[in-house]
């Protein structure tokens, strides 16, 4: 420590000896690469800090050493693209952020490995095409967005008939959000 600020690495064990963490610091801020450990001698997570502030890729682990999960930061934001995996190894979600925001498109699955949904982002609000399927694949909703404003929501069953038009949507606006419809 200089000036009271903690600053080097500086590791930290388990009451069972084995490594719980090995934290860098510069002036008393985290800052480099942050990496900790599950009792058993696992890696936990390792991720990168500027400042105290999270900056650039992070990575989390089971404590049977799988992967649970990606992460991107930029300046302590959610920044790039969010990975997430299940227990069985099988993708659970991926999450695109711009500076902190939803940005772009998100995707989530079922545990056997069928999307759950689907969902466009435009600096964190909803903007196009919001897609939820059923676990049993028998139907599914399709909602439309612009700028986080919905304008129509629609059910559709497992032949790619309209089941139901929501409040929101109307035969009038259907046209120009879907062209589907069109005439």
């Amino acid at each position: 420590m200089q000036n009271n600020k903690k600053r080097g690495l500086i590791v930290e064990l388990h009451e069972n000896g084995k490594k719980k963490s090995a934290l860098n610091y510069k002036n008393g801020k985290w800052h480099g690469l942050q990496t900790w450990w599950h009792d058993n001698g696992k890696k936990s997570s390792e991720e990168n800090y500027e400042d105290d502030k999270s900056h650039g890729p992070a990575t989390f682990w089971r404590e049977n050493g799988q992967k649970s999960g990606e992460e991107n930061y930029k300046a302590g934001k959610q920044h790039g693209s969010q990975t997430w995996w299940y227990a069985s190894g099988q993708k659970e979600g991926r999450v695109n952020h711009k500076d902190g925001e939803k940005h772009g498109m998100s995707t989530w699955w079922y545990k056997d490995g069928r999307k759950s949904s689907e969902k466009n982002w435009k600096d964190g609000k909803k903007h196009g095409v919001f897609t939820f399927w059923d676990e049993n694949a028998e139907e599914w909703v399709e909602t439309y967005c612009v700028c986080g404003e919905e304008y129509a929501k629609i059910k559709w069953d497992e032949k790619g008939n309209v089941k139901q038009l929501y409040p929101s949507a109307s035969a009038s606006t259907l046209p120009t959000i879907y062209p589907k419809f069109r005439r």
